[in-house]
């Protein structure tokens, strides 16, 4: 990535961040004129200075908890749709905390996705009942935020004489009414495709179904320990007119990259990031960032050239791998470079424990099982530039 483009997309992201707080500011504004006599009503309980810190310290627990309660709304709603829509259940996390079904059951492991609070997957089915069942499954949550929220906004207005519960009962309307804005209105968030963004695509473009469909397929076969590189070549490729600015459907891009990364075809791989890096304006710096910090590990691998290095590390792929430092991948990465660039055996060394510890607790087998052999191949990388007496 150039310095320039790397400019622009630092901007355009500061552009991002301000027009959000700006909208956070306007929504807060609101919910002061509507929620305010409820909030006062329960700082008047307070009858000593000291007790207004007790009455702060709740009404900043309700609103985390109301926040997190209109989080798993939002997932419910996903579940409860694609249920309707003929999905199959995959899994249901909130925060870093994840029910996932394996082929052995259910099970309870730990993930975290920068720039999401929570996520319900869906395993869709062979044979659609309608064509918008992908539509459904993505407004599910929006829906069920938005009902439930006019509920509460009801109650509220029933019930004003009671300042706590008045408090609780405003901070779920907003913050379901706020969920279901920033979900629902068709942008990136974080990076990442929101609802509303996915819905339109899907409902727009079969090219775009389909590679939804293809993304929660493909994390179904790694919850049940199967690689990437098992499956079909065929379900990664693109019809020759796809619309290469739509994200979902640049996600199948980033999917055969990685495909061929699991086969061990890293020049293959490296040509093909290069070539949609430059080619697929759709995809997102999320998918960007990712495809960068595999290029690093291919370089890595093989010339291991100084200056290379030097000019894929970049400020922001060096931000994004410290803000993504604890997924497995970013470990890997971590290890490679401190064995082949480094020579740290040490560090190497610390990293090798911290993957074996998180990989225990990650949801998908197959992934974590292609992250081992990466690891197992800068290893040997290492040992052949170093020496086979070398062990770590």
């Amino acid at each position: 990535m150039s310095k320039l483009s790397e400019k622009k997309t630092a901007k355009k992201a500061r552009q991002n961040t301000a027009a959000g707080y700006l909208g956070l500011l306007c929504t807060g504004f609101l919910a002061g004129i509507l929620g305010g006599p409820g909030a006062f009503a329960c700082i008047e309980r307070a009858a000593r200075p000291a007790q207004y810190l007790i009455v702060l310290a709740l009404m900043l627990f309700i609103a985390v908890l109301a926040f997190q309660m209109q989080v798993i709304v939002h997932e419910g709603g996903h579940l409860l749709f694609g249920l309707l829509c003929g999905y199959r259940f995959l899994s249901f996390r909130i925060g870093s905390l994840m029910l996932i079904k394996t082929g052995e059951g259910f099970r309870i492991r730990r993930f975290t996705l920068k720039g999401t609070g929570g996520q319900c997957l869906m395993i869709p089915p062979e044979r659609k009942r309608y064509r918008n069942g992908a539509v459904c499954y993505n407004l599910g949550g929006i829906v069920l935020n938005g009902m439930l929220s006019v509920l509460f906004l009801i109650l509220y207005l029933l019930y004003p004489d009671m300042p706590f519960l008045s408090f609780f009962l405003f901070t779920m309307a907003f913050t379901g009414l706020f969920i279901a804005w920033t979900n629902g209105v068709p942008k990136l968030r974080m990076g990442l495709p929101n609802d509303g963004s996915n819905a339109v695509s899907v409902k727009r473009d079969e090219a775009a179904d389909r590679a939804l469909n293809l993304q929660l397929t493909v994390s179904a076969e790694l919850a049940e320990g199967f690689r990437i590189r098992d499956l079909p070549k065929e379900w990664f490729l693109l019809p020759e007119d796809a619309d290469l600015s739509d994200p979902l459907i640049c996600g199948t891009l980033y999917l055969e990259c990685c495909r061929y990364g699991d086969l061990h075809e890293f020049q293959e791989a490296s040509g093909r990031i290069r070539q949609y890096l430059r080619e697929a304006p759709g995809l997102t710096e999320i998918h960007k960032y990712e495809m960068r910090c595999d290029l690093l590990y291919y370089e890595l691998l093989g010339e291991c050239r100084k200056e290379e290095i030097e000019a894929l590390c970049t400020e922001g792929l060096n931000k994004y791998r410290k803000m993504t430092s604890s997924y497995l991948s970013r470990i890997r990465l971590a290890y490679a470079y401190a064995l082949l660039a480094e020579e740290d055996e040490q560090t190497a060394l610390g990293l090798k424990e911290r993957f074996d510890k998180q990989a225990l607790k990650y949801p998908y087998s197959g992934e974590a099982q292609s992250e081992r052999e990466y690891m197992d191949a800068a290893l040997e990388a290492y040992r052949c530039r170093s020496g086979a007496g070398r062990t770590v």
